[in-house]
Order: structure tokens, then sequence, then C-alpha cells
């Protein structure tokens, strides 16, 4: 036998603690939060020095409000993971900003000032702390507040400080950088959330949901991947299948959550059993699993077929709380040295076969076969 390499891949099924959709898409929208406060704080602070490095008057007004939603942002990222729900973090944010992009532009050329450019940024991110449902209303409230800066600009309320040219482009480049990065890193952070979750919904595809292992649907695919795999570097392919003895009688007489229980402590050790590089441990139907094992001749699954029935049966004398009595396996074993991709299905059933004969045989044992060739010889 192999020695133990790498981890095996049915041990990412053997216990989910990864969070809930819900759950993500919360700590989402707060690392959100929490990163776009730093990096607003930083660009705000930036734009500040540009504007004075460029000699436009920093009127008490913009210092106010640019400093006043530094504090807020700061403020919400320290309560917002200890509030239940993120929508009022999010409005604050999002109305914030916005707030602070027109009274700076209000500073510095209104509507045709350099600032504005960072406008398109806030109805994305509105979408993603607030949802596409806020989206109209978020606009809505944009649009007023447009409207009013132009109103004022109209109307001679606000003074006005035209930048000549070289202030102005000043300016201008450092918001298009800022505006730039910010796009940027904000692609990469939804990038890598899409990624996380897609990750969960796939375990969650391919796992059993009671058991902890994986499923038929992964069990399928994955069994025609290490085929494939072994007949075409010609090593062999061991299968079992395991079904646990009279586990009808057992939930008659404990009951169904009890039932529940052993069912996972038997998958549990199944999957703590064959745990080497490449060895999946699926549940097949019912009390049945099913376990591939590449590079592993007809001795060795033998041996280690034997090895697990013993673990099985040991584990109500070990003291385990989820097996109320001794429980038994009956596993039936195949090993071939795939050659014909056709064949694949006969092979599933002569380790099938192998198991019923064990149980005719009076079950709590291990029977195997060998397939050659195409060709299944009984062992």
């Amino acid at each position: 036998m192999e020695p133990l390499t790498t981890l095996p891949l049915v041990e990412k099924f053997a216990v989910d603690e990864r969070a809930s959709l819900p759950t993500l898409k919360r700590e989402a929208r707060l690392r959100l939060i929490e990163t776009l406060t730093v990096l607003f704080v930083v660009i705000m602070a930036v734009l500040t020095l540009a504007r004075y490095a460029s000699g436009v008057p920093l009127t008490k007004t913009v210092l106010v409000v640019e400093g006043g939603y530094s504090l807020v942002l700061l403020g919400v990222a320290r309560l917002a993971r200890r509030s239940r729900s993120l929508v009022w973090p999010g409005w604050l944010v999002v109305l914030g900003l916005l707030l602070t992009i027109l009274v700076a532009a209000q500073g510095a050329g209104g509507i045709n000032a350099p600032i504005l450019v960072a406008l398109p940024f806030v109805p994305m991110l509105a979408a993603l702390l607030l949802g596409r449902r806020s989206l109209p209303l978020f606009l809505a409230i944009a649009a007023v507040m447009m409207l009013g800066l132009y109103g004022l600009q109209q109307l001679g309320w606000a003074e006005i400080r035209p930048l000549d040219e070289q202030r102005r482009s000043l300016i201008q480049f450092t918001v298009v950088v800022s505006m730039t990065l910010l796009y940027g890193w904000l692609g990469f952070y939804c990038d890598r959330q899409n990624e996380q979750m897609y990750d969960q919904l796939s375990l969650w595809a391919n796992t059993d949901g009671l058991t902890g292992v994986a499923n038929r649907r992964f069990f399928d695919e994955r069994f025609t991947q290490e085929w494939l795999r072994n007949q075409r570097v010609s090593r062999p392919l061991s299968l079992f299948v395991v079904d646990i003895d009279y586990f009808k009688r057992y939930n008659d007489t404990y009951g169904h959550v009890e039932g529940d229980r052993c069912l996972k402590a038997i998958a549990q050790t199944i999957a703590n059993h064959c745990r080497r590089s490449g060895e999946v441990v699926a549940r097949y139907g019912g009390e049945e699993f099913a376990v591939i094992l590449p590079n592993v001749n007809l001795a060795e699954a033998a041996a280690i077929a034997e090895g697990l029935r013993l673990k099985i049966e040991a584990l109500h004398s070990k003291g385990n709380p989820d097996v109320r009595e001794t429980v038994t396996v009956s596993i039936g074993f195949a090993s071939t040295v795939p050659h014909e991709f056709a064949l694949r299905e006969r092979f599933i059933v002569q380790a099938d076969q192998a198991l019923y004969r064990a149980k005719r045989a009076g079950r709590n044992q291990s029977v195997g076969a060998m397939v050659q060739g195409g060709r299944v010889n009984a062992q």
C-alpha cells in the first residue's frame, strides 16, 4: 500500500464547518465596509493634499464634511460587527460618500468639478452593500442631490471657484488614478467573493447532507475520472460497496434519530480508514456506502476491507456514544486494471454482487472479486 502523502479528497467532505451562504454574504459585506473605510479615508486625505498642492482654498465646509465622514466611517466599521443588520451601515457608507463628493464638487467647480469623475463608482458600491432592490431608491436620491448642486450653482447660492488648467489637471489626475485603483480592487474583491460562494455551493452539491461524505453524484463523476486515469496508466482500481447489517432493525429499535447518528459514525469511520490520496468515500444510497481506491490491487483491497469491517464492529465496544449496540457491515469489493470504458458499470455490478454474496454467507464479512480483461472472476 502507498504511504500517506496528501490529505484525501474525502476528508473535505467529512465535516462541513464552512459558513452558510447568508453568513458568507454578511461577512463579505462587512469586510467590504471595513476595507472601504480605510481606502476612503486615505483617498480623501490624498485629495485634500492634492487640492492644497494645486492652490485650491480648503473651505471649512469641505474639511468638516470630509473629516466628519471619515469619523462616521470609522465608527460604522466598529459598530457593524455588533449589529444584526448591515443595512444602515451600508446606507451610511454610500450616502456619506455621495454627499462628500457633491460637497467637494461645490467647492471646486460645481458641475464641472473633477471630483465628479468618482460619481459612477457610488451606484456600483450601493448595489454591493444594499442589494439591487435598493438601487432605484439610491439613484433617485443621487439624482435629487445632483439637481440640488446644479440648482445652487444656477441660483448663485454656491460660491464656485473656477480652476485654471494646471490645477484642474492635477486634481483630475489624482481622482482618476484613485478611482481606477478602487474599481480594480472592487473587481478583484467581487471575483474572490464569488469564487468562495461557488466553492461553498459546489461543496454542498457534492456532499451528502446527513453523513458529510460525498454523495452519489460526486461518486459517479469521480469513478469515471479514476477509471479513465487508471486505464491510461494501467494501474489497478478497487471499489468497495459497504452495507450496514440489519440497519432497519436498528432504526425500529432505537428510532430514526439514533439511526442517523449511527450512520454518521460509520461514515466517519470509513472516511478516516480510507484516507489515502485519491480515495473517495460516498454515500451510495440508504445505508450503503461506496469507496473508490485508486492504485489498490485485490490483495490490498482485501486487507483494507477487513480492517474497515473490524473497526466498525468495534465502535460500540470502544464507547462510541453514537452507536447504541454492536453494528456490523458486509463489504463487497472488486479490483481490476481498467481496460474498456464501457466495462465500468459491469465493474460496479460485480462489486455489488460480491456484497450480496457476503450477506448470503452470513453478513459481517468481506467478499471480493477480480475483473480481468472485462471478464469477471469471483474470488
